[in-house]
């Protein structure tokens, strides 16, 4: 049943994305009504709405629905979460576990031709880090106050800091969580941990929890396709790692369009015809 379900889904896309290029062969191609976007973002519902189906049985219609104010995060629905945090910077991390301690112990650079660091060899360890700061691991994925940016632009603790990570492991992941965890910061969180995190990422040793990737694994973070859509969907994050455009074109073409109608259905302010697809 499952096989025939998917075959079914599969013919579909492709019909219609056959009748999407007889449509921009013959040059069929016109502004739709108020509410409704253009032919192209039509065909384009149609095929997110079949790839969607194929995960979602139940789904009625076969379309993208616009999301309601509570669900999966938009510019929106961050803004009412953030005011959560009351002034406070989300910075998610906790002190580094074992296997991550090298990236700031040692010395790292970056490996000739690539965008890639690694150890140096021999492994030269690094000196202790300013101020005498502890060392935290974390998310790149941020949001800070204003405040907090001035801190980090001016005090000579971040300054220091930034100056002793230039030739750590992926800096990013340790340099805003260790400076948020300084008591007396703007909007500091001292004893925060994972809350708030702001990226959505299948990692290749947690699949009991994410159910799989439905692209492919590069260093152990999946690369979305078009069968992670509904995971994505469903997911509360500001942000998500990884997409590649060239492999899997419609995982970003059907998240864009959802999140311009779930965008769009949250407006406070009349809709342009124009601001639809």
């Amino acid at each position: 049943m499952a096989m025939r379900q998917r075959r079914a889904v599969a013919v579909l896309v492709t019909m219609v994305l056959l009748g999407a290029a007889v449509l921009l062969g013959r040059g069929r191609w016109r502004t739709a009504g108020p509410g409704s976007g253009s032919a192209e973002g039509m065909v384009l519902e149609r095929v997110c709405g079949a790839l969607l189906a194929g995960q979602a049985p139940g789904m009625q219609g076969g379309g993208l629905r616009p999301a309601t104010r509570g669900s999966s995060c938009s510019t929106y629905v961050f803004h009412s979460r953030y005011k959560g945090f009351r002034g406070k910077n989300v910075t998610p991390g906790v002190l580094p576990p074992p296997h991550i301690t090298a990236r700031t112990r040692f010395m790292h650079q970056e490996w000739e031709g690539s965008n890639i660091s690694g150890l140096v060899t021999p492994q030269v360890h690094k000196a202790p880090p300013p101020h005498n700061l502890t060392i935290y691991f974390g998310s790149a994925y941020i949001a800070v106050t204003r405040p907090f940016v001035k801190f980090v632009l001016r005090d000579r603790r971040a300054i220091d800091l930034l100056a002793w990570s230039q030739d750590t492991y992926s800096p990013d992941e340790h340099f805003w969580v260790t400076l948020n965890r300084i008591p007396g910061v703007p909007g500091s969180m001292p004893n925060a941990s994972w809350e708030g995190d702001l990226k959505a990422v299948k990692w290749i040793d947690m699949e009991e929890s994410h159910g799989g990737c439905h692209g492919h694994y590069v260093r152990g973070i999946c690369v979305y396709g078009t069968g992670d859509l509904k995971w994505l969907f469903n997911s509360t994050c500001m942000f998500a790692n990884k997409f590649e455009l060239r492999t899997y074109p419609l995982t970003v073409e059907c998240l864009e369009l959802r999140h311009r109608k779930r965008t769009l259905s949250q407006s406070e302010v009349q809709v342009e015809p124009n601001w639809y697809f």
